[in-house]
């Protein structure tokens, strides 16, 4: 995520530092988790924790995670991974 603050903004009068808004989820299964965590921008790392019930032996889920913010066209995430259970 720190990497995007040096990706330029389309406003060449800003006068001041604009502070980026983050929102952070997950989709389970194609639901929404219930959780979802924003801050502002930072200096170094951010970690998050989503702690959930998992499903019975070798059935899976998937897991999309999302990173949106507020500031820049084209600065939002999303990485799906697979989660097989054992």
């Amino acid at each position: 995520i720190g990497n995007y603050k040096e990706q330029a903004c389309h406003a060449p009068f800003l006068t001041f530092r604009r502070l980026c808004r983050w929102t952070v989820y997950i989709i389970i299964d194609g639901k929404i988790y219930n959780e979802v965590s924003s801050f502002y921008d930072f200096e170094g790392e951010k970690k998050l924790l989503w702690e959930f019930d998992g499903k019975n032996a070798g059935s899976s889920s998937q897991i999309r995670i999302c990173i949106m913010n507020d500031t820049y066209f084209g600065g939002d995430m999303c990485e799906e991974i697979c989660l097989k259970y054992v």
